[in-house]
């Protein structure tokens, strides 16, 4: 039997949006009206929205802004009530939405957390007990017994995540709070908040880190315009919406209008028309049908770049264990000297995480002769890991002059393998895009 401790059940959420026309107290002067006209609209935030999570489920909600991720966080948590449908939770729920909901700016960092703890719900004699704990969390320091009017942005989100932290929930719910404070008091932030999830609560997530989702949640659901538009493992659901998104941006992109897809499908493309009606779909090649309608210039013209996996047909999926070929057909329109062509690697945010170059021309040759060619550059097994990324294309003549670029002309995702997927073992170079082998050597001194 399954332990389910809490079950959403067809939840709907209806707001009234007024709107004030011309002919106020302020604006009728203005516009030279004395009337107010009120227009009344009905908007719905939510719409027959059911789920279940089972003791210790970490589920990820994602979706586009305005889909309706919040509103149903505010609604699990008793913010809002909602206009039909019922939440039914077993447990003790706290929810970590509104960093610093009720800290007083006259107030010091100190006085701050009794005030912000017992909002929380949290006795003061816990709050007592842990303020050592929250106090080292916050890194705050000298800054203790000043009041929070004076404190940066950092400081106050850094406080008041660390109160949260201390809640003993059964159902923690959490709308984007990885992003507090600088690099390090996320990762610290991030590690913690691993060991709360993995102590046996349930978790419901809000994120637009996709990364973040696929490693932390074993299951996620997608809402689209208040609507639950996928449900799945984490892995399954953030690949299709990261796929979908990409498939968005090849159509808006004008480099399309004369693009022809290669992999489980062959199709015109002309920026009209969708490239599948496959969610699960990710062209691995993209060609373009003439030498002139190929991006590029009076230097350097892409014809085609593809991601597979090494030993296997364009289109089958790549594993973390496999060799990856990212192939590359190109024409150089002129004679260019001491060519260099470089891969660039992005991560899901966008951010190049790596560069790898190869001199294009022959052995002992300094100039690139016109003609066709053909480069294919391989990362061993094992050295991406499963995630999404993009790839980008960067040539360069001497003297170290930029001759074309094509920045994230490709996308691509890695799946886990099945002994990945099964395995609850911590595995910190599976975090990241790459794993990349390091020789080392220790010895007793």
């Amino acid at each position: 039997m399954k332990n389910t401790v809490l079950r959403v059940n067809e939840v709907s959420k209806s707001f009234i949006l007024q709107a004030e026309q011309p002919g106020g107290f302020l604006t009728g002067p203005l516009f030279r009206k004395n009337t107010t006209i009120q227009k009344r609209e009905k908007f719905t935030a939510l719409e027959n929205i059911s789920f279940e999570l089972n003791g210790g489920d970490i589920l990820g909600i994602i979706g586009e802004n305005g889909s309706g991720k919040t509103t149903l966080l505010n609604i699990i948590s008793g913010i809002i009530k909602p206009t039909s449908g019922n939440v039914e939770c077993r447990g003790r729920v706290h929810s970590i939405l509104e960093l610093g909901t009720g800290f007083h700016p006259d107030l010091s960092g100190r006085q701050n957390i009794f005030l912000n703890a017992s909002l929380l719900g949290i006795e003061r004699k816990k709050i007592k007990e842990k303020l050592e704990e929250i106090i080292d969390f916050s890194e705050i320091g000298k800054f203790l017994d000043v009041p929070v009017k004076f404190y940066s942005t950092g400081m106050y989100l850094r406080l008041a995540f660390s109160v949260s932290l201390i809640l003993d929930a059964d159902i923690l719910l959490m709308d984007e709070i990885i992003t507090v404070g600088d690099a390090s008091f996320r990762q610290k932030s991030f590690r913690r908040l691993l060991e709360k999830m993995r102590s046996g609560i349930s978790v419901v997530m809000v994120s637009h880190n996709l990364n973040e989702v696929a490693e932390l949640c074993t299951r996620c659901i997608r809402l689209s315009k208040g609507k639950i538009i996928d449900s799945d493992d984490a892995f399954s659901v953030t690949r299709r919406y990261y796929q979908e998104a990409v498939r968005n941006d090849l159509l808006e992109s004008n480099r399309t209008e004369s693009l022809q897809v290669t992999g489980e499908k062959i199709m015109s493309y002309t920026g009209t028309k969708p490239l599948s009606h496959e969610k699960s779909f990710l062209p691995p090649f993209l060609q373009w049908r003439s030498e002139d309608e190929a991006p590029g210039n009076d230097k350097i013209r892409l014809l085609g770049i593809g991601i597979k996996a090494s030993g296997k047909n364009t289109g089958e999926p790549v594993c973390s264990t496999d060799a990856v070929e990212i192939n590359t057909q190109f024409k150089v329109m002129r004679e260019l000297i001491g060519l260099k062509i470089y891969l660039l690697l992005n991560d899901q945010m966008g951010n190049t995480v790596f560069i790898s170059g190869a001199e294009i021309s022959g052995e002992n040759e300094k100039t690139c002769k016109p003609g066709q060619y053909e480069t294919t550059a391989l990362l061993r097994k094992g050295q991406l890991n499963p995630g999404m990324f993009s790839a980008g294309l960067l040539f360069m003549e001497q003297p170290q002059a930029v001759c074309a670029k094509f920045p994230k002309v490709i996308y691509g995702t890695v799946s886990r393998t099945e002994k990945e997927q099964d395995s609850d073992d911590d595995d910190f170079s599976k975090t990241g895009l790459f794993n990349i082998p390091i020789q080392w050597t220790t010895i007793r001194t």
